[in-house]
């Protein structure tokens, strides 16, 4: 059964951050640059960071809300290497970071205004946009920013 955008907002018996799961391409991959710093001060391991890449490819690939086709792309081949900081590549990551950042939500309503046979299904889209309001701070009740 595929779930609805409203299945994640009206279960009044869970908390409506534990029905996600997820966590929002655009928070992750501020993690990952975040992770990139610690890196390099010895905090973290590379294994650390090198896993966390991997893990973010399968994530962002079908994620409409950060960018076309080429976007995504570019962003999935630069996530297949280490990011050392500093370098050239972990510069264009901040790059594409700014850029998705700003207007995630007006790509997903596009993305959504296409052809039934070239939209997402409705699951993936219900998770990755309840995903990334949750991660901008947003509640269950009425849509209310609680930062």
């Amino acid at each position: 059964m595929l779930a609805r955008m409203s299945d994640f907002f009206t279960d009044e018996g869970t908390p409506w951050a534990r029905r996600l799961w997820d966590i929002g391409s655009v928070l992750a991959l501020e993690e990952l640059w975040e992770a990139g710093y610690w890196q390099t001060h010895g905090v973290l391991a590379q294994s650390a960071c090198d896993w966390q890449r991997n893990q973010l490819n399968a994530l962002i690939g079908p994620d409409r809300g950060l960018g076309d086709r080429d976007l995504r792309r570019e962003l999935t081949n630069l996530l297949k290497n280490s990011l050392p900081d500093p370098s050239p590549e972990r510069r264009r990551l901040k790059e594409i970071i700014g850029h998705v950042r700003v207007g995630y939500l007006e790509r997903w309503a596009a993305a959504v205004n296409v052809p039934v046979d070239e939209r997402v299904k409705p699951e993936r889209f219900s998770r990755t946009v309840a995903s990334h309001l949750l991660d901008l701070g947003y509640s269950a009740s009425l849509g209310e920013r609680s930062l």
